[in-house]
């Protein structure tokens, strides 16, 4: 054999021998059953975490591959410190299965179509409640009760919009009333404790009826008492003071005796003027 055939032969003995070594002296798989993670406490190790999947045995040992354990078949767990494993949940109808359940994760379930998931993890379903329906509190559905509506897809039904005068269209169970160029108002839909409308409307009228029949007449009767007060005194304040009297001069006619009467009183006027003039004179 020439030196060139020989360098050939050992050249591809030495790739199959690389490629041997490459493919079987690799490092080793990471051994996955046991603890994961422990601390050593003298002669024993104390694990702290479990590999996913595992439950926790013994807290400290002297081997950490025996303080844990794979979960069984059909249990799972999700904390590496768990010491038991919880049966995996099972899908029942309305409930259809879209994740199975692994050792270390639980079952994912949904719902078929025409329901819903009841919560966040869908432990299970509720009815889907269509346009003119409305959820209950037993996972069904009911119509919208009357003066209510509902346009979407497992909404609570709202009252009809309140047209004061011109409606275009009545309310149903899947449609709101339309109203014309007019103002509208909400109709309120009492709760069963909350008063009606027309119990509302009653309370309003005994007011305003308390109001116009006791208190308006009261006023008017205070007002009428002092107009009157302030009447009487305003004409105290104007009343005229009497006037003293005044002798009225004798009336002269041409009556004998009338003129004899008017003489007579001339002269006792005049003997009165005498005396009390002689009364003054000095002496006397």
């Amino acid at each position: 054999m020439r030196a060139r055939d020989r360098m050939s032969v050992l050249l591809v003995l030495m790739g199959l021998w690389g490629l041997l070594r490459f493919s079987n002296c690799g490092p080793a798989p990471q051994e996955r059953s046991g603890c994961l993670e422990w601390d050593i406490n003298g002669e024993k190790v104390c694990c702290v975490h479990c590999h996913p999947g595992h439950r926790l045995v013994s807290r400290c040992g002297p081997d950490p591959r025996l303080l844990c354990t794979p979960c069984k078949a059909e249990t799972f767990t999700s904390s590496s410190t768990a010491e038991r494993c919880q049966r995996c949940k099972q899908c029942i109808d309305p409930q259809v299965l879209e994740r199975s359940c692994s050792p270390y994760q639980d079952t994912q379930c949904g719902c078929r179509e025409g329901f819903l998931c009841g919560d966040k993890s869908c432990s299970f379903c509720v009815q889907e409640c269509g346009r003119g329906q409305e959820p209950t509190g037993q996972r069904a559905c009911q119509p919208c009760p009357q003066g209510t509506y509902n346009d979407q897809t497992h909404h609570k039904c709202k009252p009809w919009t309140r047209c004061d005068k011109n409606t275009v269209k009545h309310g149903d169970a899947f449609s709101d009333a339309r109203c014309g160029n007019v103002s509208a108002l909400p109709v309120v839909v009492p709760g069963p404790n909350e008063p009606s409308q027309e119990q509302s409307a009653d309370g309003l009228s005994f007011i305003l009826y308390t109001m116009f029949g006791v208190v308006v007449p009261a006023l008017l009767i205070v007002i009428i008492v002092m107009a009157i007060t302030q009447i009487k005194q305003k004409q105290r304040t104007q009343r005229p003071e009497p006037e003293t009297a005044v002798k009225k001069p004798p009336i002269i006619t041409d009556e004998p005796q009338t003129l004899i009467a008017i003489e007579c009183s001339f002269h006792e006027a005049e003997q009165e003027q005498g005396r009390s003039s002689e009364s003054l004179l000095p002496g006397q």
